[in-house]
């Protein structure tokens, strides 16, 4: 039988950490105000915890009848949760890949640091352009177009990179611009709405569910098993 370095507490009502913490950890957490992350079986989802966030935020503006007050820092958390989603939708694309090179090329290692360099971006429409060209390189399918439409919708309000983080930017070769000159309806509801859609369709969270991630995971993990078997014959 197993053993684990400490009990696990598994904790099912949760997408963001696998494992839990006992009923006295949490009160004595909660007592002391204080967030208890990562460790044994308690790494978060980044991508799952600020999507979980952004809900809370929104949940406590409608409680206390006032979206407005929260309206940037929301929009921001939707912002980063759909680039999490790119990024993680690409990081396998990456993955996949990386093994069909190694199959024609047991030595090929990927130039990380160019790689780096390109994903490390913050525009939706430069990361979906990735994923969108590494698939079909790749011969695989692409995402569910709903990821496309969720980008053109948060671009729309984007008038520069930093519009949700800042209230003004100096764009290159132009004057600063103000941010929020103009009254702008940001609809927070709808946005979550369509997130929490979008991320049913298209991230691994039970491997006997449909979703695209697990396309790409299906594929991974046949192409990891040719590299294998290619390493166990040399």
């Amino acid at each position: 039988m197993a053993q684990f370095p400490r009990p696990i507490y598994v904790d099912t009502r949760s997408n963001v950490m696998i494992g839990g913490k006992s009923s006295e950890q949490t009160e004595a957490d909660l007592a002391a105000g204080v967030a208890r992350v990562g460790g044994f079986f308690r790494e978060p989802s980044y991508f799952e915890s600020y999507l979980h966030a952004a809900q809370a935020l929104i949940d406590k503006g409608r409680a206390d009848g006032n979206l407005d007050d929260l309206g940037m820092p929301a929009f921001y958390l939707q912002r980063h949760t759909l680039e999490l989603l790119l990024k993680s939708v690409l990081s396998w694309l990456h993955s996949i890949d990386d093994l069909k090179k190694r199959i024609l090329n047991v030595n090929f290692q990927p130039d990380l640091d160019a790689r780096d360099k390109n994903v490390n971006k913050h525009s939706h429409r430069k990361l979906l352009d990735m994923v969108l060209a590494a698939a079909k390189e790749l011969e695989l399918p692409e995402p569910p177009s709903e990821l496309e439409t969720l980008v053109e919708r948060f671009t729309s309000f984007e008038q520069t990179g930093t519009w949700a983080r800042y209230s003004s930017s100096r764009m290159r070769g132009h004057e600063k611009v103000q941010h929020l000159e103009n009254e702008v309806v940001i609809p927070l509801v709808d946005l979550q709405s369509s997130l929490a859609d979008l991320a049913a369709r298209v991230i691994s969270r039970d491997l006997d569910a449909h979703s695209y991630e697990n396309v790409l995971v299906d594929e991974w993990d046949y192409l990891n098993q040719q590299v294998e078997n290619m390493r166990s014959c040399n």
